[in-house]
């Protein structure tokens, strides 16, 4: 990776995070080599939440953004996906990100699910309340 010219590292994988131990040993391999690159990669909030030094390694090597879908901010949703994930989990990745300076991009689930409107789900995600709750 350090004789590529490009600046810009994109780990596609849509959980790039999934392999904790190889992607915390990549972050070491990375560091002793002295690659200086930004990079940017896919990930879980669970993952992210339950791994914060991870994201506190890959940070100092240059991490600048997490692309994370939270989906929906209600366990309720989140249980009909069947993510595996919770509301608590998005709130902490979020906090765990900000925390440490990186970049957020948030995905969103605009399916409208028991035929609820837009309505309905603005109001379950208390997108206001919850964004000034995080800033």
């Amino acid at each position: 990776m350090g004789r590529i010219e490009e600046k810009c590292v994109f780990f596609a994988d849509d959980e790039s995070l999934l392999d904790t131990r190889r992607m915390g040993v990549l972050a070491d391999l990375i560091r002793k080599a002295g690659i200086e690159k930004r990079y940017f990669l896919y990930g879980r909030s669970d993952t992210v939440a339950k791994h914060p030094d991870l994201i506190e390694q890959w940070k100092k090597v240059g991490l600048e953004r997490v692309f994370v879908g939270l989906e929906f901010m209600r366990d309720a949703d989140l249980k009909l996906l069947r993510k595996g994930s919770t509301a608590e989990n998005n709130k902490t990745a979020v906090k765990v990100l900000r925390s440490l300076g990186i970049d957020i991009r948030l995905y969103l689930a605009m399916h409208f699910l028991e035929g609820r409107s837009f309505r309905h789900f603005a109001r379950g995600t208390g997108r206001s309340s919850w964004r000034k709750e995080h800033e």
